[in-house]
């Protein structure tokens, strides 16, 4: 009888642990995970202003940066992971967003709707350029974008000391948005013809500017003598360097070395056909990267524009972002 009693108290105990567990369960506040995304959607940049500030510009300083205004665009869509917001150009909240490909993150932080990011070029550096970019959402619907840039380059003799501070304004546009259906890019359109003899490549562009890390695309066909396109004749794309430079030439893409400076040659070869694209590396002054945050229209943009005016038309550019993994 003993015996019984002892297990039947036992199972009472473990009932009575059972229930309470039960009770702390249906009791416990119910936690409701955050949901990402309460800044996805779509929003319209107001006008981008550059602000420059010359502290010293020496005879061997590139040309003296001017400030500007550029006008807002049309609404983007921005989309959000976790903390951290993409917007259309590639720019992220935690990536450094100068077009010198020498610029590495030094920070990245978020707090409150407030991001902020530090890069800085390498301390032996001659040109050096430290830039803290910061997006603060004042409200759901707003987002304000300051980049806060100095540059201190020592070109020979001289001295080229600069701050340049970009401001924009982002304004939502109606409620959060629906993911946007990618619009199919149309192809370049070929008239319809009838192909005669081979007679010449065609390459495009025949001149390109990039500075170096940069890369450049090329493409070349083989036409008739009336530029119509002769099907089964794939050239082949060869690399000339200048001496000591170096750079990588993959499936039409040219990538300049951190380090490369002239002018380097892509040869296309068909047969006894041949042609060439010419692609100038050299270093970016402080007018061509404020050129391109004019150009990108601020953190919204399209994709860097090359700088040669044939190379605007029919080129495109990739700058690697600088920063940690």
């Amino acid at each position: 009888m003993e015996v019984i009693l002892r297990a039947f108290l036992l199972w009472s105990r473990r009932m009575r642990l059972s229930s309470l567990v039960a009770l702390a369960l249906v009791l416990a506040p119910v936690t409701v995970a955050r949901a990402d995304g309460p800044y996805e959607g779509s929003w319209r940049p107001g006008p981008m202003h550059i602000e420059v500030g010359v502290n010293s510009w020496g005879a061997d300083c590139p040309p003296q940066p001017r400030s500007t205004t550029t006008p807002g665009g049309g609404p983007v869509h921005v989309t959000q992971s976790g903390d951290h917001l993409t917007f259309p150009d590639g720019h992220t909240t935690r990536d450094c967003w100068s077009a010198n490909p020498a610029v590495h993150r030094v920070s990245s932080t978020y707090s409150d709707g407030t991001w902020r990011i530090v890069c800085r070029s390498p301390a032996d550096d001659s040109r050096q350029e430290t830039g803290t970019y910061t997006l603060r959402a004042g409200t759901i619907d707003r987002i304000e974008f300051r980049d806060v840039t100095d540059y201190d380059w020592s070109l020979n003799e001289s001295h080229c000391t600069a701050r340049i501070t970009t401001t924009q304004t982002f304004e939502r546009v109606g409620g959060p948005a629906v993911a946007p259906v990618a619009t199919p890019v149309p192809e370049e359109h070929t008239p319809a013809c009838t192909p005669g003899a081979p007679a010449r490549i065609a390459m495009r562009p025949a001149t390109a500017a990039i500075g170096p890390g940069e890369r450049a695309c090329v493409t070349a066909r083989v036409v008739d003598a009336n530029g119509c396109a002769v099907g089964g004749a794939t050239p082949t794309l060869e690399l000339r360097a200048p001496a000591g430079q170096s750079g990588e030439l993959h499936a039409g893409c040219f990538t300049a070395a951190a380090t490369s400076a002239g002018a380097f040659v892509v040869t296309a070869r068909a047969g006894a056909l041949s042609a060439e694209a010419t692609i100038q590396v050299r270093v970016l002054d402080l007018s061509d990267l404020i050129a391109r945050r004019t150009e990108a229209g601020g953190v919204t943009g399209e994709p860097t524009a090359m700088a040669g005016s044939d190379a605007r038309v029919a080129a495109r550019t990739e700058t690697p972002r600088g920063g940690m993994p």
